[in-house]
């Protein structure tokens, strides 16, 4: 209003006789009618160039724009709007107020603000993973020392105690074969132990392959998965057809085993050499092969069909070539098993000390020929390898690898991927009336922790992953989720604070209908600051708060350029090394004033998202273009929404509430 009554006094000033002035004075007191390059013809600017035209003369835009100088500043009345009005009052205060340089201020809180929402969201990242922790024993049993740190973790402290969580991420991942294996056997989830077969394989496999890591050898280990249980006493067709296969692997690693006397695990690639040489050596192994399957009576259900193994391994007796491929391609591996064995002897038996490449090397290839043990059976039917079974001995074996090459990410995959495989193999949804309502409470609440840990677990194998400050940043930025930490409006009798919101509009409404206005998109980037007032009776707690927000600036032009890449151009003599370029531009107060009213709601459960309704003023600034001017335009009113991070910078008033 006191710029308003500014303008006024200019004018009533200047329209003491316009005959008596000067083209100066006249020139100067149509600029303070200005607004972003327009003037609107009012009647005091009729008044002042009726001196320059014959009486009568209809003074409009069409006129003046036909003075070269004159083009395209001059608008009839009826185009501009009352906020063009409200606007040039504001560009005008104090004759130079607006063009006040604040690029360095509104840069500086456009990056406050976009640092400030990531913070936000973080911290809320942080308060839910603590909560999560604290709410699931299956995480404590999975992620012991994690659990533990999270337990002191202070969420707004969270940089300081990356490192201490770090460290803990390390360890638990490096353990996570045992406390798998520990959370698969809890005592809470009897029923499913008792009754879901696939938890019983998994948890052997995972025994079988701590004692691979101990220094069993995998020729033992294979033998082991034929005897993880009495695989014929099964009604299951599925857990039948697992333990033909797994008894088979046997078979074979037994007919190819080695020398005692040596120490070595299975024949030599010069021993396989020799009888894949000679049909007849070839025909005698397969056949006393084919005289334990028979004796072992190994069969398979498949599609309701019963099949004899000893009937399909018969059948390749005249196929001697794919039979004896097979065995050189496992003797190969064996080979390979049998000197990284012996390095790992020798170094034991000299008290040289051993490395975990070491130890990785001699697991790694143990598990790749255990795994190509298994799909041989592949040779005889395509129907007889039951790979969701061994998927999950394939995870595991990867889960092995994974944590010995350090890949944290893949291990936490492959950990997950042995749950998802037992609900795969055994869903909650598999029509089996004779689950008991225990079993399905068991089911659900396991199934349901696999889902829900898979982001938090990803976070700590991407963390111990990192190599670098910013691969820990990129990390923190993958998982921040809009889950709550600006809650205080949400708890009081009465806030008043300094306020931002940083996020998206939706323009339901423009009221402007006269050439181009800085709010003409539909979508964009909003980032209002001003202040909020939330009483107390609609301050709900969990459920939310209801605020008045006014807003004074918005930053959302700077706010879009500064989340997009500024473009890389080429200023080296290498044009394969392009170097990015900091933009320059200005930005002056009257280009960020955007006065406006709205009505927010702050989400419930904590969320630092609102969703605000309302209308709002200007912008004078559209858009930073590319090559670093800035855009101005018509600045107009917009009805609109927008979803936004809640970011008070300070509270004036807050009177907490207490319970």
């Amino acid at each position: 209003m006191r710029k308003i009554i500014l303008v006024a006094a200019l004018l009533l000033a200047a329209n003491y006789s316009f005959s008596q002035s000067s083209e100066f004075f006249r020139a100067r007191c149509l600029d303070s009618l200005e607004i972003e390059g327009n003037i609107t013809i009012s009647p005091k600017v009729k008044e002042l160039f009726a001196f320059y035209f014959p009486p009568g003369t209809k003074i409009d835009e069409t006129l003046l724009n036909n003075n070269p100088f004159f083009k395209g500043i001059f608008l009839n009345e009826s185009g501009a709007s009352q906020g063009e009005a409200l606007d040039g009052a504001l560009k005008k205060s104090s004759g130079a107020l607006a063009n006040l340089d604040v690029t360095k201020f509104a840069n500086a809180i456009s990056s406050l603000m976009i640092e400030r929402a990531k913070q936000e969201l973080t911290v809320a990242f942080f308060n839910r993973f603590k909560a999560f922790a604290a709410k699931h024993q299956e995480f404590d049993i999975l992620f012991p020392k994690t659990t533990a740190v999270l337990r002191d973790l202070i969420s707004y402290n969270y940089p300081q105690m990356l490192p201490s969580l770090r460290t803990a991420f390390f360890e638990d991942i490096g353990q996570v074969t045992f406390h798998l294996e520990a959370l698969l056997v809890m005592p809470k989830y009897k029923a499913l132990l008792a009754n879901v077969p696939e938890i019983e394989f998994a948890v052997g496999t995972l025994r079988l392959l701590h004692d691979l890591e101990n220094g069993t050898s995998p020729d033992q280990i294979i033998v082991s998965f034929s005897k993880l249980r009495d695989w014929k006493a099964s009604s299951l067709p599925s857990m039948m057809n697992i333990g033909s296969t797994l008894q088979f692997s046997a078979i074979l690693s037994e007919g190819l085993k080695g020398r005692v006397s040596n120490d070595q695990i299975w024949v030599s690639g010069k021993d396989i050499r020799a009888m894949v040489s000679d049909p007849i050596f070839t025909r005698l192994f397969f056949g006393l092969i084919w005289e334990r399957v028979r004796a072992a009576d190994l069969r398979y259900k498949i599609k309701g069909k019963d099949l004899e193994l000893k009937e399909l391994l018969g059948k390749q007796s005249d196929n001697l070539l794919l039979l004896q491929n097979q065995v050189a391609n496992f003797i190969r591996l064996g080979d390979r098993v049998q000197q990284s064995f012996s390095e790992i002897h020798i170094k034991k038996i000299t008290n040289q000390k051993l490395t975990n490449e070491d130890y990785f090397n001699y697991i790694t290839l143990s598990l790749d020929a255990i795994d190509f043990s298994f799909g041989v059976v592949r040779l005889f039917d395509d129907a007889l390898l039951i790979d969701d079974y061994l998927d999950i001995a394939k995870q595991t074996n990867g889960l092995y690898k994974a944590i010995y090459s350090e890949k944290y990410s893949l291990a936490v995959t492959q950990a997950l991927g042995i749950i998802e495989g037992i609900e795969k193999l055994n869903p909650m949804e598999d029509g089996n009336a004779a689950d008991s309502a225990g079993l399905k409470k068991n089911k659900k609440t396991f199934y349901d922790f696999a889902r829900q840990v898979k982001p938090y677990a990803l976070f700590m194998a991407n963390v111990a992953d990192a190599k670098e400050e910013k691969d820990v940043q990129a990390a923190l930025e993958n998982v921040i989720l809009p889950v709550g930490s600006s809650s205080v409006k949400k708890h009081t009798y009465a806030n008043v604070s300094i306020q931002s919101y940083l996020g998206a509009y939706f323009s339901t409404y423009n009221a402007s209908s006269y050439g181009q206005r800085s709010w003409s998109d539909r979508f964009g980037v909003s980032g209002p600051i001003g202040i909020s007032y939330t009483p107390g009776f609609l301050s709900w707690g969990g459920s939310g708060a209801l605020s008045l927000f006014a807003s004074a600036f918005d930053l959302g032009a700077i706010i879009d350029y500064k989340l997009k890449k500024d473009p890389s151009v080429e200023n080296s003599s290498d044009p394969a090394k392009p170097v990015n370029t900091t933009k320059e531009y200005t930005v002056n107060l009257g280009q960020i004033l955007s006065p406006g009213v709205y009505a927010v709601y702050g989400f419930a459960w904590n969320l630092p998202l609102s969703f605000g309704f309302g209308a709002q003023y200007g912008p004078g600034l559209s858009k930073i273009d590319s090559d670093n001017s800035t855009t101005v335009l018509n600045p107009s009113w917009r009805w609109n929404v927008f979803l936004a991070v809640d970011m008070p910078f300070f509270n004036i008033v807050n009177k907490i509430r207490y319970k």
